[in-house]
């Protein structure tokens, strides 16, 4: 995953645009920044004391990127794609049992880069924001025509909640009940052929609370900014555009965002090494008491991540795969 951020610093005389790209939790931080104008310097970039004054973003906008390939069934990673929306990696394997629905040209949703690879495919998730305007509801980006979306895109952001009235009401009180699961859950890290010491951190299901399950699962890879689909951030893909990535879509050349509050001048040339990665070509080996995993190097590629579910039933020396 890559995500991709711009701001954009508008004032007669000093013009900033600072580039984030991450590869996932390994980021890389480039800036570019022109010199201000020698008779502006006192009022735009010094005090009188001589420190320099940093003035916030007018606007800043994410793109978040992802390729993702699986030699899985299209059914059951589309299921698990469509589970891992809403009930995070418990409700990506139960949509993997269920299957996918859907044709394979539509049915995109925001959140997809961050969807753990549970679908095939190109993803990209974009937000603008601007404090000219903090309710703005729509903004469009203007696109290079490699990425074969047309001539822009719109960004939509979601409408504030409605806060909930409430209406008394008389009920009867009642104890939920329900039986905890059994069986645990084992997580294994590192990179080699042998089991570092410490491994694996387990979970006992029948045993642990919410706040064990919230700490066992915290994602290394989870990053604190990037693009979100919220009120005041219009976003992209929403519900009046549902349109996948196509497979040959690449998004070097010219992006410029637009909307009211947005700067005119907020504009950004993407490179190819901050364009959509190819997808990375796995292969397994079964070796004794293990799977062997060997792939092609990606262009660009700075880390690799690889994660492994397995599982299996039963107790006693008989256990099922």
């Amino acid at each position: 995953m890559k995500t991709l951020m711009t701001k954009t610093y508008s004032t007669p005389f000093l013009r900033t645009t600072l580039i984030v790209c991450g590869l996932l939790a390994t980021p890389l931080i480039a800036t570019s920044q022109t010199k201000p104008a020698a008779s502006a310097q006192g009022k735009v970039a010094a005090t009188k004391s001589g420190t320099q004054v940093v003035k916030p973003p007018i606007a800043f906008a994410y793109i978040d990127l992802a390729t993702n390939a699986s030699d899985m069934p299209g059914g059951m990673m589309g299921g698990a794609m469509q589970g891992a929306q809403s009930g995070g990696f418990f409700g990506a394997l139960g949509g993997m049992a269920r299957g996918g629905t859907g044709n394979n040209d539509r049915g995109n949703v925001f959140g997809n880069t961050h969807s753990m690879g549970f679908a095939s495919g190109r993803f990209m998730d974009v937000s603008v924001f601007t404090n000219k305007n903090t309710s703005l509801t729509d903004a469009n980006q203007m696109i290079p025509a490699g990425m074969n979306l047309g001539d822009s895109l719109k960004l939509l952001a979601p409408a504030p909640e409605k806060p909930v009235q409430y209406t008394p009401s008389e009920e009867t009180p009642s104890e939920p009940s329900y039986e905890k699961p059994k069986g645990k859950i084992s997580i294994y890290w590192g990179c080699g052929e042998t089991i570092r010491p410490g491994q694996p951190r387990t979970l006992d299901a029948a045993k642990a609370s919410p706040e064990d399950y919230a700490k066992f699962f915290t994602m290394r890879g989870k990053v604190t900014k990037g693009a979100r689909s919220q009120p005041g951030n219009p976003a992209w893909p929403n519900k009046s555009d549902d349109r996948k990535v196509p497979d040959t879509a690449s998004l070097v050349g010219q992006h410029h965002f637009v909307g009211n509050g947005i700067p005119e001048s907020f504009k950004l040339n993407l490179a190819s090494n901050n364009d959509l990665m190819a997808a990375i070509e796995l292969v397994q080996t079964k070796k004794a008491g293990g799977v062997g995993l060997e792939w092609k190097s990606v262009p660009n590629a700075r880390g690799y991540f690889i994660s492994v579910m397995g599982g299996q039933s039963g107790s006693g020396d008989n256990p099922k795969s």
